[in-house]
């Protein structure tokens, strides 16, 4: 595999899984807007009222859902300066988002309901999360230092195909999640009786 598919595959399954992660969030921004509620930076602090913080929720919650679609759609873009500048967004967004779950996590709590996929109503390991940004960090990152070995654009076939791969890999692994997630109920609904 040549190392500019390699790393347009790498910015497809990022792209896809922005994407992916803003559909929730853009379905039912009141799910969302109660989930960015929990984060530390809106506890209450001095001098702050509650209206200024509400609108800053607000404009945080209706912002970051297109923040993804945007940056999704730069890195499947396919475009050498438009895939560059999709991983140079998406470092400062995974890596803000990474900052916000440390601060959870250094306040004691374990699992949260995070906003970062397709269930707003499911709860996540923050360990988990944390492992998964800095996986995407590192990816992100070697996606952008390649990147500029990319001289030129890949053929709209196989440009397409990428797309089509990142977004396969991101469904796939949904589906995977799904059906853990319904083996466990399944073996609990066993042992309750």
């Amino acid at each position: 595999m040549e190392q500019s598919t390699l790393i347009l595959a790498i910015a497809s399954i990022i792209g896809a899984l922005l994407i992916t992660s803003a559909w929730g969030k853009i379905r039912d921004p009141r799910a969302f807007l109660k989930i960015v509620g929990e984060y530390p930076l809106f506890a209450r602090h001095p001098g702050t009222t509650s209206v200024m913080t509400h609108v800053i929720k607000r404009g945080i919650t209706t912002a970051i859902p297109w923040v993804e679609v945007t940056l999704g759609l730069l890195l499947l873009s396919s475009w050498t300066g438009l895939t560059r500048l999709g991983f140079r967004g998406a470092l400062v967004f995974v890596g803000l988002a990474t900052i916000a779950l440390a601060q959870r996590a250094a306040g004691g709590e374990r699992r949260i309901r995070c906003g970062c996929g397709g269930d707003l109503d499911e709860t996540h390991s923050l360990a988990f999360l944390l492992l998964r940004n800095c996986l995407l960090l590192a990816a992100m990152t070697a996606g952008l230092v390649f990147s500029h070995a990319m001289t030129s654009h890949p053929p709209v076939d196989q440009a397409v195909s990428l797309c089509a791969v990142g977004f396969g890999v991101v469904l796939t692994l949904k589906l995977l999640r799904a059906a853990w997630a319904a083996r466990r109920a399944a073996n609990e609904w066993r042992v309750a009786g």
